[in-house]
């Protein structure tokens, strides 16, 4: 079986970079937990705030 990767960057608009910040430890669980996530890993860009870089590995297509 193949795993799916997916690597991406988000751009927050400045009105939503308080509501992105104050969820990441509740988004984080609730990702981890769906079935077929096998890592999920979001940072925060130290020179752009506003731009968050996502690392994600699924068990296949079907669990993306």
């Amino acid at each position: 079986m193949t795993q799916l990767i997916l690597r991406g960057v988000i751009l927050v608009p400045s009105a939503d970079l308080d509501a992105v910040n104050a969820e990441p430890i509740n988004h984080l669980r609730l990702t981890q937990a769906e079935v077929g996530c096998v890592t999920f890993e979001v940072s925060q860009c130290e020179i752009n705030p506003l731009r968050f870089e996502v690392y994600e590995v699924f068990t296949d297509k079907v669990a993306f």
